[in-house]
Parts: structure tokens; sequence; C-alpha cells
């Protein structure tokens, strides 16, 4: 996949995030590589900040299954 198509996607899951969940601020989501191209998953990491004071950042890594629409989300290390 482009980087375009990358960021793009990025971009749309950031705005879902925003809209769905009150919870937080300065949403990232970014696409991570998978391990196979073949591979019928989608994996993305999602960074952003509670808004409660003083505001911690949060990290989730998320996986989707896109055959069983199963997702995994596990607790990242945050970046910045």
């Amino acid at each position: 996949m482009c980087p375009e198509a990358r960021a793009a996607i990025g971009r749309v899951l950031e705005t879902i995030i925003l809209r769905h969940e009150p919870r937080l601020r300065d949403v990232r989501a970014t696409l991570l590589e998978g391990d196979k191209a073949t591979q019928r998953m989608v994996k993305f990491r999602v960074e952003a900040r509670l808004r409660v004071e003083p505001s911690p950042e949060v990290a989730f890594d998320t996986i989707l299954e896109l055959t069983t629409g199963h997702s995994s989300i596990t607790r990242a290390d945050v970046t910045s």
C-alpha cells in the first residue's frame, strides 16, 4: 500500500475515533506494517490524550482480522 493511502486511512480512523470517543483528544492513527502482505488483517496504532487534567498520553495497537471481523486491542508504549 502506498504511503498516501496509508495516511488517508489513518485520517479516516482519526475522524471516526474523534466522533465516537469523547474521552480522547489529539488523536493520531497510524497503520502498522503487517508480517506478510498476504495476511487478511489490518494493524494500526492509536495515540491520543485523555480529556482529563493532567492529560496523560495513551496508545493502543489494534489488529482487525478482515475475514472474521474479530479484533484485538493491546496497550502500546507511547512514542511521543
